[in-house]
């Protein structure tokens, strides 16, 4: 699977310009949103905004999830949104796994980035072995999240396929899958393709037209980096087609 062939999928569905359409419409409503949210914090406010920010949201990893199974099925272009109830009830599902996976590694990191910046951490105030020790948390802290992360993309995968909650939620039996070498591959460019898209709106934060830029770019790259890991996770599967 390489990478261009997913940074060129986005651009293959039928009418391309209404799905970025959607999707920039729903990311911004998501960043707009959250930056109410920021704004009126910790007034009241930031409640609703918050609140409203999660449909949007669940909407967009909703159709992650059908891309990801159009993906699985064979499917050479991107689908079509769909209906918006059909988008959230697949987007609720996929949250209640994303959350299952990723909410306790998430919670590690803000630990340690707290416990870090709450450290001092120069020569005269700390002993090597108390810094020793710092660094060594923080590697088995990024190690710890590495393994939720990968573990999570064969979750992911397994509800795209439509197996139950429960099912995708239990990673027992997926040690194949998760053992595959083409599984890393596809997981290992999937996440530089998303993390690239986060770090494009982080960057892109509070700025106006930067900011409707990044979101384009986030939206693309989410949707060519779960292209490259379906891909990835298909093949592990063995569901190769005729030109693999």
């Amino acid at each position: 699977m390489e990478m261009r062939e997913g940074l060129r999928y986005p651009f293959r569905a039928d009418r391309p310009t209404d799905l970025f359409a959607i999707g920039v419409v729903l990311g911004l409503a998501v960043a707009v949103l959250l930056r109410i949210a920021a704004a009126f914090y910790p007034i009241v406010v930031w409640v609703p905004a918050v609140a409203l920010a999660i449909l949007p949201a669940v909407a967009l990893l909703g159709y992650l999830l059908r891309a990801f199974a159009a993906t699985v099925e064979g499917s050479e272009t991107p689908p079509s949104f769909g209906a918006p109830s059909e988008l959230l009830r697949d987007g609720a599902r996929a949250s209640v796994v994303t959350l299952a996976y990723l909410f306790v590694p998430l919670a590690a990191v803000l630990v340690t980035l707290v416990g870090a910046s709450q450290s001092p951490l120069s020569g005269e105030s700390i002993s090597p072995g108390a810094t020793l020790g710092i660094y060594a948390a923080g590697t088995m802290t990024l190690v710890f999240v590495g393994l939720f992360c990968y573990a999570y993309l064969a979750a992911f995968g397994a509800l795209a396929r439509g197996e139950s909650l429960r099912s995708a939620l239990d990673p027992r039996g997926r040690r194949g899958t998760l053992g595959d070498a083409r599984y890393f591959v596809g997981w290992a460019f999937g996440a530089i393709l998303v993390l690239t898209g986060w770090a494009a709106m982080l960057a892109a934060t509070n700025r106006n037209v930067l900011g409707l830029l990044a979101v384009v770019v986030a939206f693309y790259l989410h949707l060519a980096g779960a292209r490259v890991a379906a891909e990835g996770y298909r093949r592990s599967l063995g569901l190769h087609r005729r030109d693999d």
